[in-house]
């Protein structure tokens, strides 16, 4: 910090970013000046050919501009070293040695110009290495201009000339160095209103496949709105800042304790003993959770969970919910193999390309080109063989969102119900099928896999939840119109009532993942008065979901799972602010540069170390800080506004929770290390518990569908092995 300034404007890069890039140009350079120079002097006495005094002019032009470049990046590294995060006087000249670069760049282009014409139309007659010499340099060049373009619009800051304008107010100051209140006021509105348009640009140039319809508009202004308030320019950061603040405060976390996890836990469970867990609201002594602050009113007690929040039945139906996916988390998921899978579950009717056999036989797409090979037939794609089903609505033409289905839960054709893979915003796929392995219709709604879920996923507004005889329910705005719109599309179909009809004494089941889950457990609390004996399974569900009133009615008809340190079930906007002000207090406190903080912190993600006494430096205090008190000064403040904003927020905005009773998978610490297995537990948890974002390279990884079904599945062989144990040991008794 703070974003380098050049060309009268401010860019998203740090004088203290341009290490690694300088480090790389530097031995592409040498490399380079290397390869020419041996060339040069090789083939010096051989530049008699056509153009050879324009050859030999280049081939000394360009090793001189070289030599200059190397030695700029050289001391563009060794600059951008020097101090730390808040202390940049040192790297106070890198602008000025970025604008003798480029001086030095605009030649380079020119030779190069100049070079392509020599080796590309007047090099007759020369010696082959030295034209292959020349192109070779020629086209590294222009790859070089290639990535500096790249870098620029990377960096560019579409706010730069009206951040700089912003902090530039001397030419603003009264008499006592002080701004006018209408000065500051007009500033202050015209730098939120521009940052508001600009975040609503992006999400509409990120989106722009999308149509403009009421609902995309709404949900562009409403995120649009949460991102300027969220990233308010109250200190001058870069994104390495952040990203290196996020790595303090992970240090932070582990100095904290060297075992990370956010809840307290009560015995690992199995099956045996999953039913009968005492659970109780008072985890946290006095209701407090891991950082010790009050979330808020506790009960004084919680319902013990369900006999059917099993394990066993936790990873079955968590089958369901990764089906919801479709086709493209399978091949994802099955890189090499995918495709050729599920083409033999892509069930399709032979009615154009064998008249013969219309609407009598159903062939697999290879079956059905292997009969067009053997016929001397044109092999129609699987396209065209297909016909659409009934009860699945917006399928591809293949059908492999279908045959995911079928494929991923084992269950036959005639088991899907209805499915319906219509997307746009507030409204997300979803399918209902029987299982009749476990006597119930199971309603899998799908988690994020568009922008369009995205804008869903944003919407982060608590609307009213209405439940009968529950005061001051909220939820997520986003997941109720999606909840409400599957539950308006299955009534108007009269789905529900049609299959369970059909199944007299089967269950309903509602499952999802991510935004699935939220949108699964909403729709349960929608259902429950129709259905009243409903289950309903969330897998990584938000956590800024539900408010206390509904998350403790839920929890006898909603199971949430949440793995290790997955960062969605402890996201919402009061922990974001959190997480801010842990990150501005650790960029204030770090008296270390960032390439060593970086540098800490991929070693600890690669080999998943503990923090050690040589590691604890990085979150020493200054102090001596009267070299760069003006920056000391700008992020202190920026640190007392974002306390008062999150202060603020946690009075002002309703704290949401996961839903219903919450089980938490945990990676055990026996196995950590470069190239340890995980091993697993899993503890019932209070969903208050989930009210701190553990910064961690797992973060993200915890929430993919994969990882928890791998770790459901450990959990499930891990129990048959200790009841295996348990049934030998009393038949030897």
């Amino acid at each position: 910090m703070p974003g380098m300034v050049a060309f009268g404007r401010r860019w998203n890069v740090g004088s203290d970013d341009l290490v690694i890039p300088s480090v790389l140009e530097i031995f592409l350079r040498v490399a380079w000046i290397t390869g020419i120079a041996v060339v040069f002097q090789l083939h010096k006495d051989t530049f008699n050919c056509q153009g050879g005094h324009l050859l030999k002019t280049y081939y000394i032009g360009i090793l001189t501009i070289m030599a200059l470049l190397t030695i700029i990046a050289i001391c563009t590294a060794y600059l951008s070293l020097q101090g730390t995060i808040v202390h940049t006087a040192p790297r106070r000249n890198i602008p000025k040695l970025m604008y003798l670069k480029l001086g030095v760049t605009i030649p380079e282009l020119g030779w190069n110009v100049v070079g392509s014409y020599w080796a590309f139309s007047d090099s007759t007659g020369c010696d082959i290495h030295v034209i292959d010499a020349v192109k070779g340099a020629v086209i590294t060049g222009f790859i070089l201009a290639a990535m500096i373009i790249i870098a620029l619009a990377i960096t560019f800051d579409p706010l730069g000339a009206k951040k700089r304008g912003f902090g530039d107010v001397s030419s603003s100051q009264d008499a006592d160095g002080q701004l006018e209140s209408s000065e500051s006021g007009q500033m202050i509105s015209g730098m939120s209103t521009a940052a508001h348009r600009a975040w609503r640009s992006r999400c509409r140039f990120l989106c722009c496949c999308l149509s403009g319809d009421e609902h995309s508009n709404s949900a562009f202004n409403d995120i649009a709105q949460l991102l300027a308030d969220f990233f308010e320019e109250e200190v001058d950061l870069v994104p390495t800042d952040v990203a290196a603040g996020m790595v303090l405060v992970k240090i932070e976390q582990d100095k904290a304790t060297q075992h990370l996890s956010s809840v307290y836990v009560n015995p690992p469970i199995t099956n045996a003993n999953m039913s009968t867990a005492n659970v109780s609201t008072d985890l946290m002594q006095e209701g407090q959770h891991s950082n010790g602050t009050t979330p808020g009113q506790t009960s004084a007690t919680r319902c013990a969970p369900k006999e059917w929040m099993t394990i066993d039945m936790m990873a079955h139906y968590m089958k369901f919910a990764s089906a919801s996916y479709g086709w493209p988390l399978y091949v994802f998921s099955h890189l090499c193999t995918g495709v050729c899978r599920l083409s033999t579950s892509c069930s399709v009717h032979a009615y154009k390309s064998f008249p013969d056999r219309r609407n009598t036989e159903k062939m697999d797409c290879c079956e059905a080109v292997r009969d067009c090979i053997a016929e001397e037939r044109d092999c129609p794609l699987c396209c065209s063989c297909a016909r659409p089903l009934e009860y699945v609505e917006n399928d591809n033409c293949c059908l492999c969102n279908t045959a995911t289905i079928k494929k991923v839960t084992e269950i036959v054709e005639e088991d899907i119900v209805y499915a319906n893979f219509h997307n746009k915003v507030y409204e997300i796929p979803f399918f209902v099928a029987f299982d009749h392995s476990c006597g119930s219709v199971v309603i899998a709604v799908r988690g994020t896999l568009s922008l369009r879920d995205v804008l869903t996923d944003l919407t982060a507004d608590s609307d009213t939840l209405e439940i009968e005889g529950i005061e001051g329910s909220h939820a997520h705005k986003g997941m109720i119109q999606a909840a409400k719109f599957i539950k308006a599309k299955l009534e108007s179909k009269g789905i529900l009532s049609s299959a369970l009809q059909q199944v007299e004494g089967y269950r309903l089941v509602i499952t999802g993942h991510s935004l699935g889950a939220g949108t699964a457990a909403l729709l349960a609390v929608l259902l429950k008065p129709q259905y009243p004996n409903l289950m309903c399974f969330a897998f990584s569900p938000p956590g800024g979901l539900m408010s206390v009133p509904a998350s403790q009615h839920c929890e006898d008809f909603i199971c949430s799972v949440v793995l290790g340190k997955d960062i969605v079930p402890r996201l919402s906007v009061s922990t974001m602010q959190d997480l801010k002000v842990k990150t501005l207090r650790a960029l204030k406190d770090s008296t270390q540069p960032k390439h060593k903080i970086f540098a800490t912190g991929c070693w600890h993600a690669l080999c998943k170390l503990s923090v050690s006494e040589d590691d604890r430096h990085l979150l020493e205090e200054s102090s001596n800080i009267s070299n760069y008190r003006t920056a000391e000064r700008d992020i202190e403040e920026a640190l007392q506004n974002a306390i008062l904003s999150c202060t603020r927020s946690r009075i002002t905005n309703r704290i949401l929770y996961p839903p219903g009773q919450v089980m938490h998978i945990v990676e055990t610490e026996a196995d950590s290390g470069c190239c340890g297995s995980p091993t697993f537990e899993a503890m019932w948890s209070h969903p208050k518990n989930f009210l701190d974002i553990i910064v961690s390279p797992r973060m993200l990884a915890d929430h993919m569908p994969d990882a928890v079904t791998k770790a459901l599945e450990h959990l499930q062989e891990r129990n048959a092995r200790i009841q295996h144990t348990a049934h030998q040991q009393a038949v030897a008794v």
